[in-house]
């Protein structure tokens, strides 16, 4: 039995968290961070350099691994099984920001032009040594999230000797992965079912909201909220090697080969934790021209402390960090599954040689993905125009605002475009950090393989590959460069159309690998005396 345990601490914490509460220490009211205000200057002296670090965070996972298997010879029959037990915890530590970031800038302390022309007057730093900011911010959370997971394993195999030329192989592995949440709810996800109560539209409430994990008023009343735990995951493998007993030339010395099997890979992480705190999260913050923002001597201005459970918070937001929802939809749980199945014959064409040459394929499916598009626009409606682009208060606009509060939410931005997306009452939606699992391969290969056993000094192996991959998921994993990033699919409505050539594609491969043992040196051709000479010929060679 193997049991073990890891911890790893990864932190990013400024010099100045040392235990003091600054914000205190400096007389600054309202906040109460672990590091010094970071404190930056804009506009006046060049020279003047930011001060402080809102850094104060740190990532902790834990894992603990319990697995154990038996092999066990009865017979003809070679049979091993086992369990694979797995627990897992990843804790954010985060406390930046938590301290208020304070920008001075000339405006604050700025008096009239001058009747030369010469512009405005004012300097950052006086701005700073009279505490009128020109700009504040800071984020308080109401938890230090703790997401758990776990994963569940058995599996059992026979290697099954059916006669003296044919082995049989049947294995069956079962397991089940639950999905990463937060240990006590604190976390938010966008659920396409939840009334709105914040878009009220001609019959009532839009469908789209946020949902809070956890129990109480205003929860969802389980903390596990978003992906659910897929239990279909079973995994048979089957496979046969078969030498024909024949005299017949083509058939002696020669060996069949072949398998198929299920796979199942691991739920793949992103920016899980960060992207699904609204809600948990407050970051007041203000900003002004000529008055200042935030008067030092005053403190920070009183404001809500979270949580917030308003599940119309993120309305007119547009995501991806920038106010919108994130959503996590329930399929999300679902493992990515390969299928792989091969054949292969083997044929010794002389004591040392041998040739090989098969087939492999697989297919893979709820891959990790960057297709999302939740809250995409339907093509049906690119034939508009330019028409997509007038305010729905014009006059010539097909459609009418689809809720109440429509106008005054996006103000300029409330386009006939956005009154078609299918919950118009975001910019967009999220989906692409968390388990989105919509992705897919296939790859198909012929392999020809011609070794060479180590005989007269030589080791020899070539082989040549020709192979073609098509998949719709380069863009999310791994991440290249040239496809990492590069937004939604180009039709969230039809996924089959992004299929293509994989950035992996490598359609032939020829590899020559050999090793040579020289003839020199004892008992070898050439110097197998020894001697000086055949010493030196040694180190030469």
């Amino acid at each position: 039995m193997n049991i073990g345990f890891n911890r790893i601490y990864s932190n990013s914490v400024a010099t100045s968290v040392n235990g003091t509460d600054w914000d205190a220490t400096i007389g600054l009211t309202g906040a109460h961070g672990p590091t010094f205000p970071p404190i930056s200057f804009a506009g006046g002296h060049q020279n003047l350099t930011s001060i402080g670090s809102p850094n104060a965070d740190a990532n902790v996972p834990n894992s603990l691994v319990v697995a154990d298997s038996v092999a066990l010879t009865k017979g003809r029959h070679a049979l091993s099984f086992g369990v694979d037990l797995r627990a897992f915890q990843f804790s954010v530590i985060d406390q930046s920001h938590q301290s208020p970031s304070l920008g001075f800038d000339f405006s604050q302390t700025a008096g009239e032009p001058t009747l030369s022309g010469g512009g405005l007057t004012g300097d950052p730093f006086a701005s700073f040594l009279v505490g009128a900011t020109q700009s504040w911010s800071l984020a308080v959370r109401s938890e230090q999230p703790r997401f758990v997971s776990s994963y569940y394993a058995g599996f059992i195999q026979d290697d099954f000797k059916a006669r003296r030329n044919l082995m049989l192989n049947f294995g069956l592995r079962y397991e089940v992965e639950t999905p990463r949440h937060e240990a006590t709810g604190a976390n938010s996800v966008f659920s396409p079912t939840t009334p709105n109560p914040g878009a009220i539209g001609p019959n009532g409430p839009l469908l789209g909201a946020l949902i809070f994990g956890g129990t109480g008023p205003g929860r969802s009343g389980s903390a596990a909220i978003g992906a659910k735990t897929y239990y279909k995951d079973i995994g048979p493998r089957i496979g046969f090697s078969y030498a024909p007993a024949s005299s017949s030339p083509w058939l002696r010395n020669t060996v069949f080969r072949g398998g198929y099997a299920i796979y199942y890979g691991p739920l793949t992480y992103g920016d899980f934790g960060q992207a699904l705190t609204d809600g948990f999260t407050a970051s007041p913050s203000g900003s002004a021209n000529f008055s200042p923002a935030l008067l030092l001597d005053s403190g920070i201005p009183h404001y809500p402390p979270p949580p917030n459970l308003d599940p119309a918070q993120d309305n007119g937001g547009f995501g991806g960090g920038f106010g919108g929802p994130t959503y996590v939809a329930p399929s999300y749980g679902r493992p990515g599954m390969v299928e792989n199945w091969s054949f292969e014959l083997q044929r010794q064409l002389s004591r040392d040689l041998i040739l090989s040459a098969g087939y492999v394929g697989s297919h893979a499916t709820h891959l990790r993905s960057l297709l999302g598009g939740v809250n995409a626009l339907n093509p049906a409606y690119f034939n508009m125009g330019n028409t997509l682009n007038l305010l729905v208060t014009d006059p010539a606009s097909p459609v009418a605002s689809p809720f109440t509060q429509f106008v005054p939410l996006y103000g300029g931005a409330a386009t006939v475009a956005q009154a078609l997306v299918p919950f118009p009452q975001y910019m967009n939606i999220d989906s692409d950090c968390c388990l989105e699992n919509l992705g897919m391969s296939d790859y198909n290969a012929l392999l020809v393989k011609l070794q060479r056993r180590f005989s007269n000094g030589l080791n020899l192996l070539a082989s040549y590959t020709v192979s073609k991959t098509l998949t719709d998921a380069d863009s999310a994993l791994p991440a290249f460069a040239g496809f990492s990033g590069g937004g939604y699919g180009q039709n969230p409505y039809n996924l089959k159309g992004e299929k293509s050539l994989s950035f992996q594609d490598i359609p032939q491969t020829f590899v020559l690998s050999y090793l040579y043992e020289l003839p020199v040196g004892p008992g070898k051709r050439f110097a197998k005396r020894g001697g000086a000479v055949g010493k030196l010929l040694v180190l030469l060679c």
